[in-house]
């Protein structure tokens, strides 16, 4: 994996930022690598497939969220 220099000072300024402490390009390089290399083991594709079965699950809970919310507003509306 190769950092570029920009890529390197972006991650400067986000850490500064984040953490209100300068770190050298050095310490930069080696956690920029660190996290990659963390992400790399972690981060797995999601097929086409699997990501709109999840949207289709959200929408199925989103709708029975809007169902309940309505039934409960009649119910104290009639109550």
């Amino acid at each position: 994996m190769v950092i570029s220099d920009a890529q390197l000072a972006a991650f400067m300024d986000i850490y500064k930022s984040h953490y209100g402490v300068a770190i050298s390009k050095e310490q930069a390089y080696e956690q920029a690598m660190k996290l990659l290399v963390m992400l790399k083991h972690i981060y797995k594709p999601v097929s086409k497939q699997a990501y709109n079965a999840v949207l289709a699950e959200q929408a199925v809970f989103i709708r029975n969220m809007l169902e309940e919310h309505t039934l409960h507003k009649a119910d104290s509306v009639s109550g």
